[in-house]
């Protein structure tokens, strides 16, 4: 283990004051820690350390790394990496400089991805709640239920949202539905240096606000059989298409006189990703359909990613 040692420790300052950092590291203790009176202080302590930890995720790094600590009553750090890699020694670097209040213990704690900054925090809120509609029309999967869904998540550098975890009380096929219609979102990029981790609560108020309002601005009307354009040819995408559209077509029932224009990007494996109604039909179980039947479909593999747009009418 690499053991970060008193002497090192001006040398390590030195080293923070000159790297400013753009995200915060997410810093949890998963192994011993303070006494229950101090936890709330210990906690607080880690945040901060987490903001100086940025600097350690410069070079992509693959999960979190775990870092042994020993804290004495006064504060002071003794740190060393139980992770291999340069990630973990910055890691477990920084710690030995900080200072950690609330009660001796000894322990482990897990650094992950970073966690954004308020700046940028903010930023992704105001993007993930103007596209929040399709989040909103899973209240078609929880009829009647009134309460918030807490949600979790890993934002790419790129925009992309993965690891998506969703906490409520209103049912697991609403809390299915949200980790869906989120994983689909996608973000202009962050500008930080890797995946920041982010949490949103969204509440639903028990009534069906209708489906999701459409996102982006282009009114010209697609082909009848929808565009196709990447590594699968149009004849692989509608022979794929067509039993989807009868499923579909049995969830809008008694529909009729409406559309719906949705877009979605195959991957290479064939599965699917990216799901967006561009225009939704109005009827938030029809789009709910719409958007739970692709996100199980299966197409063709291919050597890349095909980009799909499917309009559907009844």
């Amino acid at each position: 283990m690499h053991v970060v040692t008193a002497s090192m420790r001006t040398a390590v300052f030195l080293g923070l004051c000159l790297a400013p950092a753009m995200a915060a590291a997410d810093v949890s203790i998963v192994k011993g820690g303070p006494p229950a009176a101090g936890k709330g202080l210990a906690a607080g302590a880690l945040a901060e350390a987490g903001k100086a930890m940025a600097v350690c995720w410069r070079a992509p790094v693959k999960g979190a790394v775990r870092v042994a600590v020993q804290v004495d009553g006064d504060g002071a750090v003794t740190a060393s990496a139980i992770s291999k890699g340069a990630a973990a020694q910055c890691a477990a670097g920084i710690l030995a400089v900080w200072t950690v209040p609330g009660g001796a213990w000894k322990g482990e704690v897990e650094i992950g991805a970073a966690a954004a900054t308020p700046d940028l925090a903010a930023t992704i809120q105001q993007q993930l709640l103007a596209a929040s509609a399709p989040i909103k029309a899973c209240q078609v999967r929880a009829p009647g239920k009134a309460g918030s869904a807490a949600i979790k998540m890993k934002i790419a550098s790129d925009g992309t949202i993965g690891d998506v975890a969703v906490s409520s009380k209103l049912g697991d096929e609403l809390d299915k539905c949200v980790t869906r219609a989120v994983a689909a979102i996608k973000l202009a990029p962050t500008g930080a240096s890797g995946a920041v981790s982010y949490q949103l609560a969204i509440a639903f108020s028990g009534k069906d606000a209708g489906a999701a309002a459409p996102v982006g601005g282009d009114d010209r009307p697609p082909p009848p059989d929808g565009s196709v354009s990447g590594a699968l040819g149009a004849s692989q995408v509608q022979a794929a298409v067509g039993p989807l559209r009868e499923r579909i077509a049995k969830c809008a029932g008694k529909v009729a006189g409406q559309r719906a224009l949705v877009r979605f990007t195959v991957r290479a494996d064939g599965t699917v990703k990216n799901i967006v109604l561009k225009e939704p039909s109005g009827v938030a179980k029809l789009d709910g359909c719409i958007k739970d039947t692709l996100g199980a479909a299966s197409f063709a593999k291919a050597g890349d990613e095909t980009k799909v747009s499917l309009p559907l009418a009844w």
